[in-house]
């Protein structure tokens, strides 16, 4: 019995230092894996700009763009010219003649007489001075007469002086009037008649 118990003790001890031990027992250091060796990045070098070479040829500016001119309008003006100072003096003396037998003879007097305008018959110029007083001298014969022959016979045309004769034939104011008259006129520069004068029998 005494050689078991010693055979046994020795077993149980030697498995005891085969047990590992969990606190008290010294272990080795464990190795860890070897780290790859981190180098510090090289100091940045700082940059220098690099010198400004001087240019072989002057720098030459670009010019301003140039500038469109602004829209301008144009304003066009009209000049009527009155066609009695186109005419000649002759053409102005037809155009009188052929409006008595026309009717037109209110037409052709705001075209061809002038503001000053003074008017005889047979030396007579009473109420016939004057633009107004003459127009409605005018106005009346045409209001009251029927024309119904008014033939030239003669004209006349020497310089800024006219004249013709004709004869007529018309009713004024239930009365027919057949006569041969002259009418002189005098014509001023803007070729407009100043004076007219009427000789008949």
């Amino acid at each position: 019995m005494g050689f078991f118990k010693k055979l046994f003790s020795r077993h149980k001890k030697t498995d005891a230092s085969n047990q590992p031990q969990p606190n008290g027992g010294q272990h080795p250091p464990q190795q860890q894996p070897p780290q790859p060796e981190q180098h510090a990045p090289p100091p940045q070098q700082q940059q220098q700009p690099p010198p400004a070479s001087e240019p072989s040829h002057p720098v030459e500016s670009n010019p301003p763009a140039p500038q469109e001119p602004a829209p301008t309008t144009t304003t066009t003006t009209t000049t009527t010219t009155s066609t009695s100072s186109t005419l000649t003096i002759r053409e102005k003396l037809e155009d009188i003649m052929k409006a008595v037998g026309e009717k037109r003879i209110l037409e052709v007097f705001d075209k061809y007489y002038a503001n000053d305008i003074v008017m005889y018959e047979n030396g007579d110029a009473t109420n016939r001075h004057g633009r107004e007083e003459n127009r409605a001298s005018e106005v009346a014969f045409t209001e009251n007469a029927v024309v119904h022959e008014a033939t030239v016979k003669k004209v006349i045309v020497d310089g800024n002086l006219t004249a013709y004769e004709m004869y007529l034939d018309f009713t004024y104011a239930g009365e027919n009037v057949k006569k041969n008259q002259w009418a002189f006129q005098e014509w001023n520069d803007q070729g407009l008649i100043v004076k007219e004068e009427f000789l008949y029998k």
